[in-house]
């Protein structure tokens, strides 16, 4: 009996710590949409009204917190030789949650149509955090309530 009270206690702790990590996750990816989206725009801003070239607007987003060392990667490999549209791709490539988005970016042409890119992309990504962030109470509600059911399934099967 002692050892079945133990497995249901490890069952509810697993289950909420599934939860938590999920929600957590998602919280974190919405997070970095957000942190991108800025990010782009200053470089936009940089780019537009600063007249800064490509390289300095990235250079000044490696201290942002959530992914400025995302830039700064993409910096280092620039400086190992590796094209900056290839060092961009392969660099958000990894990203899952806004590989879409950051890798059509294109770096190339002149200053109007690289901070055209950088607008849409910025918009695109504030526009998916906004709609996964208003998903985002019924998404976690409904975590918790499969994981309580299972948990619950799970119980019952073992007594």
């Amino acid at each position: 009996m002692i050892a079945k009270l133990a497995g249901a206690l490890l069952l509810v702790l697993g289950g909420g710590h599934f939860c938590v990590e999920r929600i957590r996750r998602r919280r974190k990816e919405i997070q970095l949409r957000y942190e991108l989206a800025a990010a782009l725009e200053s470089m936009e801003g940089m780019i537009r009204w600063e007249k800064a070239t490509l390289l300095a607007a990235i250079k000044g987003q490696c201290g942002r917190n959530g992914c400025g060392e995302m830039f700064a990667d993409i910096l280092k490999l620039v400086k190992s030789k590796t094209a900056l549209q290839d060092a961009w791709k392969n660099t958000f490539w990894l990203i899952e949650p806004v590989r879409d988005i950051m890798c059509r970016i294109e770096l190339s042409g002149d200053e109007l149509r690289i901070t055209g890119q950088l607008h849409w992309a910025a918009q695109q990504l504030r526009q998916t955090a906004e709609q996964c962030n208003a998903d985002r109470a019924e998404s976690e509600k409904l975590c918790w309530v499969i994981c309580a059911s299972a948990v619950s399934l799970v119980t019952i099967l073992l007594f």
